[in-house]
């Protein structure tokens, strides 16, 4: 199955959260050059990234790839950001100042991905596989589909409820990772202890709390009109649940976490672009709630 960003913020906060200069990562600049991007304003929506349909930005970003590719994010994330590259285009960017709108970039993802990979000279891949998900026994989970039983993958269909066959894309960092409900318990469980499991430590409590202390933009454009943390936000719909979802052309998804009951759930769909039907605020999801409400604490 197809978890959304939360799991990237995890591995770019394992590499990052530790060190005092944190907020102080620049990640890259444009237009308004007295504005440092830097890796928390990423992880806040904030960093003046856009969210640009196919066709307004470089095809090379949507292209899909044999499932056996090991994709790269280099050299790619610089040329769409770089001016006078043949990737670049305006609409990669929102209009405002970096900080002055909160807005939902997958382009900041992979942005994320690649730094995780530039501090830690690993593959973003690997770096998962070794610091999250190994360490929280998730044994049924990857990026690299041919690291899975194919047996074991779920069929995906597309809005047509057409079979499709998988694939591999540039934006995996933050639509193609496959796992079970079973491993992403785990991570769950994981998060809501502190960024502990089984006795080991994947992230410090610090930054586990940071990540989920939510502040509500004052230009807000983030779905379910939410509050966010670092990439974990916090639906309108469902105050104290904290989590994502996301929605693409082949599977749907999403995860809520109660730190103050210690409870969560997750939802996957194998059919892209249901999120309407799921998310918070449907009625699917208010019976979600009614049903988690019902538990003893």
């Amino acid at each position: 199955m197809w978890p959304p960003q939360i799991f990237a913020v995890v591995a770019c906060c394992s590499v990052l959260l530790g060190s005092p200069a944190f907020s102080d990562v620049a990640i890259g600049r444009r237009a308004f050059p007295d504005q440092v991007i830097t890796a928390r304003a990423l992880m806040q929506h904030a960093a003046g990234l856009a969210l640009p349909d196919y066709g307004a930005v470089s095809d090379r970003l949507f292209e899909n790839a044999e499932p056996s590719v090991v994709v790269q994010l280099h050299p790619l994330i610089e040329d769409v950001l770089t001016p006078g590259s043949s990737d670049c285009r305006d609409a990669i960017w929102l209009e405002g100042a970096p900080g002055s709108v909160n807005s939902n970039s997958n382009v900041g993802m992979v942005l994320l991905a690649h730094l995780v990979e530039q501090l830690s000279s690993m593959h973003f891949n690997d770096y998962a596989k070794t610091h999250v998900f190994l360490p929280l026994g998730m044994t049924r989970t990857g990026h690299y589909f041919p690291d899975l039983d194919p047996n074991e993958v779920i069929a995906l269909y597309n809005t047509n409820d057409d079979l499709v066959s998988q694939t591999a894309n540039w934006f995996y960092p933050i639509s193609g990772l496959f796992t079970s409900t079973g491993d992403w318990a785990n991570f769950m469980r994981a998060i809501l202890a502190g960024g502990t499991f089984d006795g080991i430590r994947i992230l410090e409590q610090s930054s586990v709390d940071e990540m989920l202390t939510m502040t509500t933009p004052v230009n807000n454009q983030l779905a379910y009109n939410s509050s966010i943390g670092l990439i974990w936000r916090e639906a309108e719909a469902n105050p104290g649940w904290l989590g994502h979802t996301g929605a693409g052309s082949q599977m749907t998804h999403v995860t809520e976490i109660n730190p103050a009951s210690n409870t969560g759930y997750v939802l996957f769909a194998n059919e892209g672009l249901v999120d309407s039907l799921v998310g918070p605020g449907s009625e699917l999801n208010r019976t979600i709630h009614e049903w988690l409400n019902q538990l003893d604490p």
